[in-house]
């Protein structure tokens, strides 16, 4: 896996480890509580990269992956509309904004 820090850093994920769980004392209370991992990752600095590199590599995984970002995939106005905000992103954090990736945080 790779990641793009908001800098426009590319890092390489070479392993995730889970290393324990996180019990916040308010779980103690709350049976329905969600469980939460502590994990340990290593990760390898490959440099920078333009913010063109970051929106060529987004519009692929957008054209390659259409149903991951839009309910109807066939919907071309909408892929066409996303694609130019993109094109239009001026840092990996707008683009970000944008997106909406995934993210590691706890619900």
């Amino acid at each position: 896996m790779e990641l793009i820090d908001a800098a426009g850093r590319l890092w390489i994920v070479r392993s995730v480890r889970r290393i324990g769980s996180v019990r916040p004392l308010l779980s103690l209370l709350l049976i329905s509580w969600p469980p939460q991992s502590r994990i340990e990752h290593e990760l390898e600095a490959k440099g920078a990269m333009s913010i063109e590199d970051v929106r060529r590599r987004i519009r692929t995984t957008v054209e390659a992956h259409p149903d991951y970002y839009f309910d109807d995939p066939s919907e071309k106005e909408e892929l066409d509309a996303l694609l130019a905000q993109v094109e239009h992103a001026s840092s990996v954090a707008e683009l970000y904004q944008l997106l909406g990736p995934d993210t590691f945080e706890p619900y």
